[in-house]
Formats: C-alpha cells, sequence, structure tokens
C-alpha cells in the first residue's frame, strides 16, 4: 500500500532539460567530492515480467555506502503511521466529496473494478481509493518495485537506508489539494479509465526504453501534471537538493526517486549541476 500511494504523489512528470539520453542512472562527481555518488529514476508500479535492472545499475548500488528513497520504506512503523494518515479524522466522509450522481457513478466502478463496496472507503481520503484503482491499470496480478528490490539489496549488503522526507510530509502534498480537486482526479480516472490505462501501459514501454525524452513529450500531455507540478515534483525537489549535498559529501550514495524528478529546468539533474557537480549518465 505505501509504494502505491507513493506512486501518486512522484508520478513520472517533466524530464526537459535532459539531453536526449536513454538512461536510468545517472553519475554525480565533482565539485569535491572523494567518491561518486549515484542518482537512479524509478517506477513506482510495473509488472513483474517488464521489471529489469541492469548490471551497471548493480555495480554502482555496491559501490555506495547508504541507499537513499524518497522515504525510508526499511522503517518497520511505516505501514501503521500511514494507515492513521490517510483517514480523516474529524467526521468528514468520501462521499462528502461528491454529488448524488457522481457518487453513484463511482460507486458502480468501485464495484466493478475492485470488487469492493464504495462503503469500505468512506472514512479515507481519495488517495487512498485513487491508489487502488491505479494499481488496477497493471496488466498483472502481482507487482514488482524498485524501491523495495534496492531495500532488499541494501539489506544483503548492510547498506543504512534512509529517506529524502517522511511519510507524513509526503502524504501532506495530496492533502494540500483541494477536495474537489481531489475527487475531480477520482472521476476523471473512472470517465477515462481505458485510455489511462493505455497512457499508463505506454509510459511502462517509454521506461523500459529508457526513453527519457519520450516520457517527458508524453506527459506534457498530462493536466495533472501542469496543475500539480510545483507541489508534486519542483518545491520537494529543491528542498531535497540541501540533503543530498550534504549526504554525499559524507559518503557514497545510491538515490533512487521517481524518475520525473530527474530532470527539466528544476529537475534533480538540473539543480545538482548547478550546484557545481557534474551529473552524466552512468555507462
Amino acid at each position: 500500500m505505501i509504494r502505491k500511494i507513493t506512486s501518486l504523489l512522484i508520478s513520472l512528470s517533466t524530464l526537459g532539460g535532459v539531453q536526449a539520453q536513454e538512461s536510468l542512472l545517472w553519475k554525480i562527481s565533482g565539485n569535491g567530492l572523494s567518491q561518486p555518488s549515484y542518482l537512479f529514476g524509478t517506477i513506482h508500479m510495473i509488472c513483474p515480467q517488464d521489471f529489469f535492472m541492469n548490471q551497471s545499475t548493480k555495480d554502482a548500488f555496491s559501490k555506495t555506502n547508504t541507499l537513499y528513497l524518497e522515504l525510508n520504506l526499511a522503517d518497520p512503523s511505516a505501514p501503521m503511521r500511514l494507515m492513521g494518515l490517510i483517514q480523516y479524522k474529524n467526521g468528514q466522509k468520501l462521499s462528502d466529496l461528491f454529488d448524488s450522481a457522481d457518487y453513484a457513478l463511482l460507486t458502480r466502478f468501485v464495484r466493478d473494478t475492485l470488487g469492493a463496496d464504495i462503503h469500505f472507503f468512506e472514512h479515507y481520503k481519495p488517495l487512498m481509493l485513487y491508489s487502488m484503482l491505479s494499481s488496477k491499470m497493471l496488466p498483472c496480478a502481482s507487482e514488482e518495485a524498485y524501491e523495495t528490490k534496492f531495500v532488499d539489496m541494501a539489506k544483503k549488503q548492510d547498506k543504512p537506508v534512509k529517506g529524502l522526507e517522511t511519510m507524513e510530509e509526503q502524504v501532506s502534498i495530496f492533502d494540500s489539494i483541494a477536495g474537489k480537486d481531489q475527487a475531480d482526479m477520482i472521476l476523471d480516472m473512472v470517465r477515462h479509465y481505458d485510455s489511462q490505462k493505455l497512457d499508463f501501459h505506454r509510459m511502462v514501454s517509454y521506461y523500459k526504453a529508457q526513453q527519457l525524452d519520450s516520457l517527458f513529450l508524453m506527459l506534457q500531455e498530462s493536466p495533472d501534471t501542469k496543475i500539480n507540478e510545483d507541489l508534486l515534483l519542483n518545491n520537494r525537489n529543491r528542498k531535497w537538493i540541501p540533503l543530498i549535498q550534504a549526504a554525499i559529501r559524507a559518503k557514497p550514495c545510491f538515490i533512487a526517486v521517481g524518475a520525473g524528478h530527474l530532470g527539466g529546468p528544476n529537475g534533480l539533474i538540473s539543480l545538482l549541476r548547478k550546484k557545481g557537480y557534474t551529473v552524466k549518465p552512468a555507462p
């Protein structure tokens, strides 16, 4: 569930400003670093048959000391904290966000798509339902996650796992979106579910080919990206830069975040370069 909710907040987005490189792995060096660190762009939901990790990524991981993710997914308290954060505590209900006709439409869609009663979600924020519906876009019964794989690798190699932000900070991002806008996001998914599934599958194909420029062109068409780009990506990137700088100065790190955080004039690659680092696709 944590991965599913995380995927909504760090969806792939603007990748402009990156040269037409087919790479998910970037080497950070220069600016006084004694050893390089690495930046990797993830996709948060993918089918097992589509999951891949090349030897260069494994080698880069083995050369580093610490794994940084958006959230510390190795924290055993995370699931319980998450469930508390996504529940309404002021008596509000999910149905309060919809008129009767739209709620009836949503009720049928949840029943047909999830095989669940809408009342199960009544006391949860829209983030819960949106994440569950999003996960059904995968054409497979189970899913893989790069973050989980990296955590497993870190445990085997005795590397500490750290987060660039807390779960409270991440959920608060979605909370800051007006309730009506959150409801509209869900209804847009309901009304255009088939086309959104096709878009998601196309995004996965671009990701597998490491075609960041194609992802950029595709995702520029998304109205949600344009409206929430600062909230979901740019502001967080700027906040992460001081943390990343301190971390890579101390020890070589492997930093794995949603690929949407890498590119563009406000992406991590550009921001790190502006700080004087050399950031290039890793061989």
